[in-house]
């Protein structure tokens, strides 16, 4: 259709597509695959020069956030989004870092092999800092820590199996607790939340007018 030919499951309306979509030119040239989950996600974006040979890989995960986007030039080079060389490589990275071009960062853990993504995924600055982990159970995005300067987490995050908030602490610079968010879920559906401050906590409780607060 349209001067090329494509193979995959579903229809040409996306919200109908699963599993691997290919597309090649008339010539029979590999222009790109799209691998889809259930409901029309596109999980893994793999896009070629008109040789065949890469130009976009762009994964996400199953919420459909962008995880890793690398671009490559004609000859293979790995370049940013503009087409500029990507920045030096920080020493002390672990072998497995790539470069992110959307986000400008660096991205270690990853592996483009198992998608939805397992495990954990540390995310670096230009510097090679260590800024974010995020862990991954299903797909799921589970847990997020975010990083301070000196490697302390700070702000920590936690999802359950359905990928909803379920808790929230910040620490203050000496390991203090500075405030703390805990959510219940009956299914998708909020029940409780709890806020602690300090030595004071605010209590939320499903009522029939909503969340009712003391």
């Amino acid at each position: 259709d349209g001067e090329v030919f494509f193979f995959g499951l579903g229809a040409q309306d996306p919200k109908t597509r699963r599993g691997t979509w290919t597309w090649w030119s008339a010539g029979g040239v590999h222009i790109q695959t799209h691998e889809y989950q259930a409901g029309g996600k596109c999980i893994a974006e793999l896009v070629n020069h008109p040789d065949g040979a890469p130009k976009l890989r762009s994964y996400r995960d199953a919420r459909g956030w962008r995880l890793v986007q690398r671009c490559f030039a004609p000859g293979g080079a790995e370049v940013d989004t503009s087409g500029d060389p990507i920045p030096p490589r920080p020493a002390g990275l672990p072998a497995d870092v790539v470069f992110d071009s959307m986000n400008t960062r660096w991205v270690g853990g990853f592996d483009p092999a198992t998608l939805p993504p397992m495990g954990e995924i540390t995310l670096y600055g230009l510097d090679g800092t260590r800024q974010q982990t995020l862990t991954f159970a299903g797909g799921h995005l589970r847990r997020v820590q975010l990083y301070n300067r000196d490697g302390r987490v700070w702000h920590e995050t936690n999802h359950d199996e359905l990928g909803q908030e379920i808790r929230d602490v910040v620490t203050d610079d000496d390991g203090s607790p500075r405030y703390l968010i805990e959510r219940t879920y009956a299914g998708t559906d909020l029940t409780a939340v709890d806020i602690t401050v300090g030595e004071r906590t605010i209590r939320g409780r499903k009522a029939e007018g909503g969340m009712a607060y003391e």
